[in-house]
């Protein structure tokens, strides 16, 4: 995920204590997170990793409405996400670094 350009809908929050994340019928709002708490649902409704390169290093409110978010079109994501937040989603390949928990008997 890559910086765009500024837009509206990503807004630095006001001096408060403490952050949320709440996704209801296709509204993810978030408030006082950096932008990786964005990738991070992403990452969970595409069952695929999504990496935050935006360089954005701030907390941020802000509200995503995606109309189709039960198809999880990809596509229709990009573009609102570019329209909402001046975010886009660019598919690469590199690699990436995983821990793996075994069970010990």
């Amino acid at each position: 995920m890559t910086e765009n350009k500024p837009r509206p809908g990503l807004k630095t929050p006001a001096q408060q204590a403490g952050s949320s994340s709440r996704f209801y019928n296709g509204e993810l709002k978030l408030q006082n997170r950096p932008i990786s708490a964005l990738a991070d649902h992403l990452e969970g409704m595409f069952q695929r990793p999504v990496v935050d390169d935006t360089g954005l290093t701030d907390n941020y409110d802000l509200t995503l409405q995606w109309s189709d978010w039960k198809q999880r079109k990809l596509e229709t994501l990009k573009s609102t996400l570019s329209e909402q937040l001046g975010l886009e989603l660019v598919k690469r390949r590199e690699p990436i670094e995983m821990l793996v928990v075994e069970k010990v008997n």
